[in-house]
């Protein structure tokens, strides 16, 4: 505080004087601390109302209690009552428990009702999923079936196939016949469409020599 003050000071200018005031925290003593020895033997003074404001006093604690006493008079009396009207008190709870009891019956009826009820559904419900799966399985069967055939059919065109399957055992009777047997693919068309099969066929060189044409009109 004082190096604070010391700086305010130095700060300010010469013809001012800096006024300052330390504050105290206020805080509340704590409980377990004991009386402090400066209030321990004091007595305070007893306030002495006035006259007017101690009959308003008195006035106001007559008041409340006659209103006690009237409270108190009229629940003595509502309990007599009551007391005085328990057989028919007692005889409403009779009739309301067995009115519950009827209710608890008729329930229970009806639980017996809709547990007949949900077992027929749910035997329903059993046996169509039942069908269900089953009529699943068959169709998946089928579908295997229809398959397993399919692979059958397959395999043995192939095996048929394979007879004439070229392997090194025939390759050599493979490339004779190849030789022997050539094919020619080629093929010629003339503006009316007429197909002449061949490398070599020529229409005109046909007729003069009387070779045999493969001719084919087209469609």
């Amino acid at each position: 505080m004082n190096a604070i003050v010391n700086v305010c000071r130095s700060a300010a200018p010469r013809n001012l004087s800096v006024q300052y005031e330390s504050i105290r925290m206020a805080r509340r003593k704590p409980r377990h601390l004991p009386m402090a020895k400066s209030k321990m033997f004091r007595v305070p003074e007893r306030k002495r109302l006035p006259e007017e404001e101690n009959s308003e006093l008195l006035r106001l604690h007559n008041n409340y209690k006659t209103y006690i006493k009237s409270i108190r008079a009229f629940l003595k009396q509502e309990l007599e009552k009551s007391a005085s009207a328990s057989e028919q008190a007692q005889e409403e709870l009779r009739r309301e428990r067995e009115q519950h009891v009827l209710c608890m019956k008729e329930n229970d009826a009806w639980n017996v009702e809709v547990a007949k009820l949900r077992a027929v559904r749910l035997a329903k419900q059993e046996l169509a999923e039942k069908e269900a799966i089953l009529d699943a399985i068959i169709k998946h069967e089928q579908q295997e079936k229809e398959y397993l055939e399919k692979v059958e059919d397959i395999v043995s065109k192939e095996k048929e196939r394979s007879k004439h399957y070229i392997t090194p055992e025939n390759i050599d009777e493979a490339i004779e016949k190849a030789l022997d047997n050539e094919v020619d693919y080629n093929f010629s068309l003339d503006v009316d469409g007429t197909v002449y099969h061949g490398r070599m066929t020529k229409p005109d060189i046909a007729r003069e020599t009387g070779e045999k044409m493969v001719v084919s009109n087209r469609s």
